[in-house]
């Protein structure tokens, strides 16, 4: 697998304007998914971490972080056409944060043929803590990291109050969205 089969599975990254920065988030999650060893097991089998949904839900992690992307980029451009202070989020921090807010599951998640699980790291370490420390680093900036490490209510260190810009509100809230919906129409075990 490699950075261009990155832009192939989530083509979200090429709106990213910022080659460099482009290129990091593309790395990031690359390392993130050999190092799970989802390149093996077959990527669209990574799981969403949602707790007690349904496991015949046929969502993936791959689906949620493109869904979430989208969704943060609907909300960046309503807020860009009504509100003046939206002028002031940056755009490409937003998609690449959108992108990796969930790169820790494909390292805390595992399959085994048949069932998705959490592995026993996810207890020490939850997903915004080893997607923040992928992040870091593969040199992404503070503002992505921030993202990742603030995205969840549930699993941030800091927990619901976690946000401190507009760019990791918009992704925690894109987010929280997509979460619910998959609650509600997939139903809990």
């Amino acid at each position: 697998m490699t950075v261009e089969d990155i832009y192939q599975l989530m083509p979200e990254h090429l709106l990213i304007k910022d080659e460099d920065l482009r290129k990091k988030c593309a790395e990031t999650l690359l390392d993130a998914i050999v190092t799970g060893g989802w390149d093996k097991k077959g990527i669209t089998n990574c799981p969403v971490v949602v707790k007690g949904l349904s496991k015949k839900a046929p969502f993936n992690d791959v689906d949620h972080i493109r869904s979430v992307t989208k969704l943060c980029l609907a909300l960046y451009d309503g807020l860009l056409e009504t509100e003046r202070a939206a002028g002031a989020i940056d755009r490409d921090a937003l998609i690449a944060g959108a992108l990796l807010h969930d790169v820790g599951n494909f390292i805390e998640m595992d399959w085994d043929g048949k069932e998705a699980f959490m592995k026993p790291i996810s207890e020490l370490c939850p997903h915004p803590c080893s997607g923040a420390h992928l992040a870091q680093k593969h040199g992404l900036p503070l503002p992505v990291v921030h993202i990742i490490l603030a995205h969840s209510a549930l699993f941030s260190p800091t927990g619901d109050n976690a946000c401190k810009t507009r760019e990791a509100m918009i992704v925690k809230y894109a987010d929280t969205v997509s979460f619910y919906y998959l609650q509600m129409y997939y139903g809990k075990e």
